[in-house]
């Protein structure tokens, strides 16, 4: 699958607490507007998840939709116009070719909330995305890890915090110098997370 990196797309998502629910609103932004659904599915823990991205207008389009559509049952979603061009290979475990120095990690409550942070922190400074895992395995949260110059990780994890939103905020770390192993680790451990399967 080609993964969608053209100028003027628009990333969207969707979390929803009934997986039955779930199924509805992405029959509702399918029928709203003409956005390519990236995944559509149960995660833990028995929430679904839906993303999507098109054009600018699509999307905002769809996310409307998705939104009338989940009513209460929507935890949080995401409309994110031009999205920094590492978030959405991230999203399918493709990363930048990039030295680890400094690493900043942060966690947030959904999934939503991890997205925007990263978004607003790869935009922030020159940092890299080094590793994304989504919902699956770990509660149905996000995180992520960033590296870079200390200042700029720094400043990109603030950027995150803010953006992200703090009520979704569950931690974050700053790691100056990180042990070779462990970033050994870190690189080995995401080649079996497969974030996003498209449908």
């Amino acid at each position: 699958m080609k993964l969608p990196s053209q100028p003027g797309q628009a990333l969207g998502m969707v979390e929803i607490s009934s997986i039955a629910r779930g199924y509805v609103v992405l029959d509702a932004l399918v029928k709203r507007a003409e956005s390519r659904v990236l995944m559509g599915a149960a995660v833990t823990p028995g929430k679904f998840l839906i993303a999507f991205d098109g054009p600018v207008g699509e999307v905002e389009e769809s996310v409307a939709a998705a939104t009338e559509a989940a009513d209460a049952m929507a935890i949080d979603h995401l409309f994110l116009p031009g999205p920094h061009e590492q978030v959405i290979p991230g999203l399918f475990n493709v990363y930048p070719d990039a030295e680890v120095d400094a690493l900043g990690i942060a966690e947030f409550g959904t999934v939503c909330a991890a997205i925007r942070g990263l978004d607003q922190a790869l935009k922030e400074g020159e940092v890299d995305l080094v590793a994304i895992r989504l919902a699956s395995s770990i509660d149905g949260k996000g995180y992520f890890a960033i590296t870079g110059e200390l200042f700029f990780v720094e400043a990109s994890i603030d950027r995150a915090v803010e953006t992200g939103g703090k009520g979704h905020l569950i931690n974050r770390e700053i790691i100056a110098r990180p042990h070779p192993d462990f970033v050994n680790y870190l690189l080995n451990a995401r080649n079996d997370n497969m974030v996003l399967k498209a449908i």
